[in-house]
């Protein structure tokens, strides 16, 4: 569970106040929050309710609960999306849209074609924003989490990083042998942690694809159009949330 998220540990009803204290409290720092401020919390039945800031204090905050929303079940699943870093402002954009679509968390990689931070960083250093553009973009779909951003990393460090998956899934479109997404997600079930690699522009190489079959990652193709990277996650982000529920 992110650490971002709101639980109350109470029934809530409509048009009440609550006092956010403890975890709850220290949840709602990952917020930013201020008075007025808007945001969306759970309560111990697993209902989920829009409620504003009235008090704010540096131990607690108090919340006006004005409307209960549609409980949004995931089916337990959790996305984790390992991406290699993209040039421009391309991962800004994958930050953003992924997190619309219900992302759990993003790791940020060095693939062989892929431009390294460094690169990324001469003309202007970005990846501070990264966070904040996840918050922005979980307020405005109104989620109750904020997705985890990691740190950069190497692309074996990403591959460790998804020890703790059951479905490993890694794109690839140069070769006409192995399965397509939808055939691959039919074999599968779906109360799992899910682990999505896409690759740069120039895709993987023959090396990260063996490299990431030997850490349980299987090869996928999305179809037969080759998609920029940013295309690829955010195509394959709607799929899954489609099939697995959270948008069907």
């Amino acid at each position: 569970m992110l650490k971002s998220k709101i639980i109350l540990p109470k029934t809530l009803q409509i048009n009440q106040d609550y006092e956010l204290e403890g975890e709850c409290f220290t949840a709602l720092q990952y917020w930013n929050p201020h008075i007025g401020q808007i945001i969306t919390v759970q309560d111990i039945n697993t209902m989920i309710f829009r409620a504003g800031i009235k008090c704010l204090s540096s131990k607690k905050a108090l919340i006006h609960v004005f409307e209960r929303r549609k409980f949004f079940n995931n089916n337990g699943f959790q996305i984790i999306l390992h991406q290699a870093l993209p040039e421009k402002e391309r991962m800004e954009w994958i930050i953003q849209k992924t997190t619309e679509l219900g992302v759990h968390r993003i790791i940020p990689f060095k693939s062989e074609k892929s431009i390294s931070l460094e690169e990324r960083e001469k003309k202007q250093k970005k990846t501070c924003r990264w966070p904040y553009i996840a918050l922005r973009a979980s307020e405005q779909c109104r989620r109750q989490d904020i997705p985890a951003i990691s740190p950069f990393c190497t692309f074996q460090e990403s591959l460790k990083a998804a020890k703790d998956s059951q479905i490993k899934i890694i794109l690839w479109a140069k070769n006409e042998k192995i399965p397509s997404l939808k055939k691959f997600l039919g074999q599968q079930i779906k109360d799992h942690q899910i682990s999505i690699m896409v690759g740069p522009e120039g895709g993987f190489t023959h090396d990260e694809i063996r490299l990431a079959s030997k850490e349980g990652f299987t090869p996928v193709q999305l179809g037969s159009r080759i998609l920029r990277t940013e295309t690829a996650s955010i195509a394959i982000l709607s799929i899954l949330q489609f099939t697995l529920g959270d948008m069907g």
